[in-house]
């Protein structure tokens, strides 16, 4: 079965990660946890020893708000990050934001979810970099202006921003807020 929510620039982000963990290797289902670690979704153990390590990483402040247009097709995303790690902020970073889209759901005909009902979270809608920090830069304000699919139901969107090294894509920094009406 195809996933309905994949796009070729999500495919691209997975090279990407490939990459930059010295591997050639993209599969599903595969999480990048802070961009530092990469575990089989279905290996609890794994996935749990890798939000264990993560947790111990300092963290960049990454707040993030956004409101929606009158005509609500449009809204504007604000993304501050500060008190970014000396050690992450060594090679530059890039801001980036995405809206996620809550409470989707996907019936599969075929493969090895063949006839479930696949609840998801937070998919990715739309992907985004709104700028950057130079080497060695520590904190960052960023504004963009962003269009909403009209099929994308307002009441279940939310706006995640993160902030990843330039060179290795480690996450160094997220925040996230729902896109009031």
């Amino acid at each position: 079965w195809k996933d309905p929510f994949s796009s070729p620039q999500f495919t691209g982000r997975q090279n990407a990660y490939a990459r930059a963990f010295g591997s050639d290797r993209i599969y599903t289902p595969q999480l990048v946890i802070d961009g530092r670690y990469e575990v089989v979704g279905s290996d609890w153990p794994a996935v749990r020893r890798a939000l264990s390590e993560s947790a111990r990483t300092p963290r960049a402040m990454v707040r993030v708000s956004g409101t929606r247009s009158a005509d609500s097709d449009h809204a504007s995303v604000r993304v501050v990050v500060r008190d970014l790690p000396k050690e992450m902020a060594r090679n530059g970073g890039q801001t980036v934001i995405a809206v996620v889209e809550d409470g989707l759901v996907t019936d599969v005909a075929r493969g090895e979810n063949a006839r479930r009902r696949l609840r998801h979270s937070a998919v990715v809608r739309m992907l985004e970099t709104i700028g950057s920090l130079e080497p060695g830069a520590t904190a960052g304000e960023f504004v963009r202006e962003v269009v909403l699919d009209r099929t994308w139901r307002r009441d279940r969107i939310r706006i995640v921003g993160f902030v990843q090294d330039v060179r290795t894509l480690s996450v160094s920094g997220v925040g996230a807020a729902a896109l009031p009406n």
